[in-house]
């Protein structure tokens, strides 16, 4: 000590190896030794020798009102190589792992975990107020996250765990997953299947809700030999109370009303030397818009667009249109090997003519409004979550850091909870 003091206590310890001596303040001292244990020692139980001292050649001959039996506790991340590492400063014991940060508050039975996460978004859905978000992610594994709390909720099972590929809500809880050629109603929260469906191959899905729990989902299915999207078959599936009707065929008529998923946007082309290409419509497109028992006509583009897609949100006030610049024929062929880039649009549609708001480059987005139509929802390897004005609500990036809380119980692993 400053005072030339030499006071001392001893025990024994749970292993061998070189425990790592974390000195929190003046009367508390940690020790570390990989085990996964911490063990308290308190100073003021050293017990004061006389000088000069000299160290014993036995424990047992130090004084043994000096021995002490630590107080055990539990500490995470703590292995042999890891305690060399450790460290705690102003009460935060922290731990560098190869791939993760872990901190670990002294005084609380729990600690954090901050690690890389890497995330692929392949396909998105928002409750009816977009206060949830629900992800169809890289792995096929369904997750869904609270948008304004910015934490995830559950990892969904719906009966197969990895298996989606589309996700819709069919009410605040429960979620309609496509995959593996079928579609499964489950309660999100539970992983519950209350119903499902044989579907065959498809290309493209889209739900449209008349209430909750009751709506109806029409699909695009694939063929192999269909030379255009307009060849393709579309079907549809009413369910109420979450559980599905039979699948029933559309007709061309009934097509118009399904306009997510018309994909018809090409036509064949003929150039001079008897070539045949696929060219893009140039002439504005019309699209039917329901809202409730309401129906309207709304046109979008001119002859310098070519409309591809267009996704209206469900009161009808909203568009998000996918798009390209036209490209005119001019007889040369070369023309058709460069495809325009893809864009997306948003379109205020409460006015008697609709507004562009904002756009930005498409990104083989995955598209999906709230059932109010206040929040849109866009996938695209990362996820954002905006108003229909364009006002960033909630982000989640391709590479990003994820802070999990966990307990200090044994086993508690990054990724575990």
């Amino acid at each position: 000590l400053d005072s030339g003091e030499v006071r001392i206590m001893w025990g024994e310890a749970e292993s061998k190896l070189r425990p790592r001596m974390h000195v929190v303040d003046d009367r508390r001292i940690l020790l570390e030794d990989g085990s996964g244990a911490g063990f308290w020692l308190d100073v003021d139980a050293a017990v004061a020798v006389p000088t000069p001292f000299e160290y014993p050649k036995t424990l047992e001959e130090l004084p043994p009102e000096s021995r002490v039996s630590p107080h055990r506790v539990t500490l995470p991340a703590s292995t042999a190589p890891s305690r060399r590492r450790a460290s705690v400063v102003a009460g935060l014991r922290a731990v560098p792992l190869e791939q993760a940060l872990i901190l670990d508050p002294i005084e609380s039975d729990r600690h954090a975990v901050l690690q890389a996460s890497s995330l692929l978004v392949r396909a998105v859905a928002l409750d009816s107020t977009g206060a949830r978000v629900a992800m169809v992610l890289g792995d096929s594994s369904v997750v869904v996250e609270d948008v304004d709390a910015g934490r995830r909720l559950q990892t969904v099972s719906c009966g197969k765990q990895g298996s989606g590929s589309s996700v819709f809500f069919t009410d605040d809880d429960h979620l309609l997953v496509i995959g593996d050629q079928s579609a499964r109603i489950c309660a999100w929260r539970s992983g519950e299947v209350v119903s499902e469906l044989s579907l065959p191959a498809t290309t493209r899905e889209h739900l449209r809700l008349s209430g909750p729990g009751e709506g109806a989902l029409a699909i695009l299915i694939q063929d192999g030999d269909a030379e255009d999207e307009s060849e393709l078959e579309m079907s549809q599936v009413r369910f109420t109370g979450n559980r599905f009707g039979a699948l029933e065929a559309v007709d061309k008529a009934g097509r118009d009303e399904w306009p997510e998923i018309d994909g018809d946007d090409k036509t064949l082309a003929i150039d001079g030397k008897g070539r045949r290409y696929r060219q893009p419509k140039a002439n504005a497109r019309e699209f039917d818009i329901l809202s409730g028992e309401d129906k309207r006509t709304v046109k979008f583009a001119d002859e310098k667009q070519d409309v591809l897609l267009m996704l209206p949100s469900p009161e009808g006030g909203w568009a998000i249109i996918e798009h390209r610049n036209h490209i005119p024929y001019d007889g040369y062929g070369d023309e058709y090997y460069y495809t325009n880039p893809r864009l997306s649009s948003v379109w205020d549609l409460r006015g008697e003519i609709p507004t562009l708001m904002w756009t930005q480059p498409d990104r083989n987005l995955g598209l999906s409004w709230s059932g109010d139509g206040a929040r849109l929802a866009l996938g695209s390897s990362d996820l954002r979550v905006v108003t229909g004005t364009g006002e960033l609500i909630y982000e989640r990036r391709v590479q990003d850091l994820e802070l999990q809380e966990l307990p200090d119980e044994p086993g508690a692993q990054p990724g575990s909870q």
